[in-house]
């Protein structure tokens, strides 16, 4: 037979929400994306988007999440705002609005 637990000795797991995902922050998505729109340059481009991100950076750090789960929302903000400069770009395009 096995032994039986004591149940005080019974942790539950912990797990942790995040609030809102930056992937869902469809405002700051749309925004960060009209700003890199109107750059000209490449290099004015990758400037913009790098003030942008370090400002999220800083952003989620003082709201006191990990490293890993700040450089996984930065992962996924960059996913999103790319997707929307490909929508963006897709229907500018002649038949791009499906």
């Amino acid at each position: 037979m096995s032994e039986q637990l004591d149940l005080l000795d019974w942790v539950p797991p912990t797990a942790s929400v995040l609030a809102f995902p930056q992937r869902r922050n469809v405002g700051r998505v749309r925004r960060v994306a009209a700003l890199i729109e109107k750059r000209r340059s490449d290099e004015s481009r990758q400037k913009c988007f790098d003030k942008e991100l370090w400002a999220l950076c800083q952003l989620l750090k003082a709201h006191g999440l990990p490293e890993q789960v700040v450089d996984r929302q930065l992962d996924e903000f960059t996913a999103a705002v790319n997707a929307e400069l490909w929508r963006r770009e897709a229907r500018r395009r002649p038949g791009g609005r499906a």
